[in-house]
């Protein structure tokens, strides 16, 4: 990575590309799914935290079918503030003027498509981690004293530090 990439970083937020349907909430297009484990609460951490988070979906609204603007609701009404939805916002326009645009850009897309494929359970500990370790986010706190879903939480993210040292250390 360049330098001047390197610089870019640090003098603005990331950009964070969001898929909906099967990341943020369970499949259930055209409805909107239960919430998936820690989703919300992360993208509240991050929009807290200033990072840019576009929604990038294909949901779509068409005639009186607003499924594009019922995900963008939905991720209002549980405090996420999302920056754009499926293109870039103009002041992070990093192409020149006039060229295609086939795709968002983003630092980092988060989508159960996503290879390796994750569990939905694991995607959200695991970007977490993943913000918490590029300094985007402060680690994680956990009490001393511990509900079985913390727990639970502590010991995925035990697991997925181990597996991102490993992974780390073969390249």
């Amino acid at each position: 990575m360049s330098s001047d990439i390197k610089a870019e970083f640090k003098t603005r937020p990331p950009i964070i590309g969001v898929d909906f349907d099967g990341t943020v909430v369970e499949h259930a297009y055209p409805m909107i799914g239960k919430p998936l484990p820690h989703a919300i609460r992360v993208l509240q951490r991050l929009s807290q935290r200033g990072c840019l988070l576009v929604l990038w979906t294909c949901r779509e609204n068409a005639g009186r079918l607003n499924f594009l603007t019922q995900a963008e609701k939905f991720l209002a009404n549980n405090g996420v503030t999302i920056r754009s939805v499926n293109e870039n916002h103009p002041e992070d326009e990093f192409r020149a003027p006039g060229s295609l645009r086939r795709k968002i850009y983003a630092d980092v897309y988060i989508d159960d498509r996503n290879f390796p494929p994750l569990p939905a359970e694991a995607i959200w500990p695991s970007f977490e981690l993943y913000a918490e370790l590029r300094g985007w986010l402060p680690e994680l706190e956990f009490p001393e004293e511990r509900n079985a879903e913390q727990e639970t939480l502590l010991q995925l993210r035990i697991n997925l530090k181990a597996h991102m040292a490993y992974a780390v250390s073969l390249i």
